[in-house]
């Protein structure tokens, strides 16, 4: 894997302020934007050995990017005496040949990734101790909106279209999701983490959710038959006001009534390092009434690493009439390696 191959295989997952992390948590230069980085990261490193150590270096950040990068995450609690069963069977599970094992852990070209199903297929079983990752592979459709300058279109085109100024293009794309199903051993939760990508319907995600959550019985009946369990996913909704009362990090957003004066808010910071909490309107607000959240993001900044995470846990007002509000899904962001998520993990598993 040759250094620029693992640039671009960083920027098909990552975003920018992600990538700058990662280099500087890896004592790499940055500049501005992409292109310019990549420039000077090879200006910087003179001797082909210290080019390869980069581009193994950054190769390996691409791979932890597929476990720990943008995810909507389902949690469930197992029996622990049945998690000791189930965790010590799973050294049983082979990874069949399938198309995506070609290229794995890299993505599949455009051409071949379009014959493939939008079902899930296992391409990787990692085993540690205290945790155990099947990593599956499936293939994602979602739209691009962008803006078509009608002035640069051919002179038909602009007479078919003259009354514009512009118009809205709609382009269908195809990308390689990488899902992550994780059992731990100790505690008992499974994770289900499935890609988020941008453009990509919610109800999608919630699709690729549902598949990966068959996979995980597909899996326990294969090796503990008959399945002794049917675990329920963990719900999110206590988790609101723990994050809006603890002190660490930042609420960066969040959506409430006004108990019960009938109004509803949506409070987001324009800057990052600014805190709800803090802001004047809102304390004012929170004095004169009891708020009741559904919607909640806050963003921690790492100690020992560049960058910072996000936790986010979506909802809407209807949970708030609702006798038994519920909400299973948590969005994480923000996470580049495996002891970033780690942290992001107890933040949002400390309810359960």
């Amino acid at each position: 894997m040759d250094l620029q191959s693992s640039i671009d295989l960083l920027r098909q997952r990552v975003t920018w302020p992600e990538m700058r992390s990662i280099l500087k948590s890896n004592q790499l230069p940055t500049a501005l934007g992409w292109d310019k980085t990549s420039e000077k990261i090879k200006e910087h490193l003179t001797s082909d050995s210290d080019k390869n150590l980069a581009a193994n270096v950054l190769f390996q950040a691409y791979k932890e990017t597929l476990l720990y990068g943008t995810k909507v995450v389902w949690l469930f609690s197992l029996d622990k005496d049945l998690m000791a069963q189930l965790f010590d069977k799973l050294k049983q599970i082979s990874v069949a040949a399938n198309p995506y094992l070609t290229k794995y852990p890299e993505p599949l070209p455009l051409l071949a990734l379009q014959q493939q199903s939008v079902h899930p297929m296992l391409v990787d079983s990692q085993a540690y101790s205290k945790r155990h990752d099947l990593v599956f592979c499936s293939k994602r459709h979602y739209s691009v909106r962008e803006e078509i300058d009608v002035a640069k279109l051919g002179s038909a085109q602009q007479t078919a279209f003259g009354g514009f100024e512009s118009l809205i293009g709609l382009r269908n794309e195809l990308r390689q999701g990488f899902d992550v199903l994780s059992l731990h051993r100790d505690s008992g939760l499974i994770e289900l983490r499935v890609d988020l990508i941008l453009g990509v319907t919610w109800e999608d995600n919630l699709m690729f959710l549902e598949q990966l959550r068959a996979e995980l019985f597909k899996v326990a009946r294969t090796l503990l038959h008959p399945l002794p369990f049917e675990p329920e996913k963990a719900n999110f909704f206590p988790l609101l006001q723990k994050l809006y009362d603890d002190t660490d990090g930042r609420v960066v957003e969040i959506g409430h009534d006004t108990g019960g004066t009938g109004g509803i808010i949506r409070e987001k910071m324009r800057r990052r390092s600014l805190d709800v909490r803090d802001e004047d309107f809102h304390k004012a607000g929170s004095l004169a009434t009891n708020i009741e959240l559904f919607e909640i993001a806050k963003v921690w900044s790492l100690a020992t690493r560049e960058g910072e995470f996000e936790v986010h846990v979506p909802g809407s007002v209807r949970l708030l009439s609702e006798l038994a509000p519920n909400i299973s899904e948590v969005i994480v962001k923000g996470c580049i390696s495996k002891e970033h998520y780690k942290e992001a993990f107890s933040k949002f598993t400390s309810h359960v």
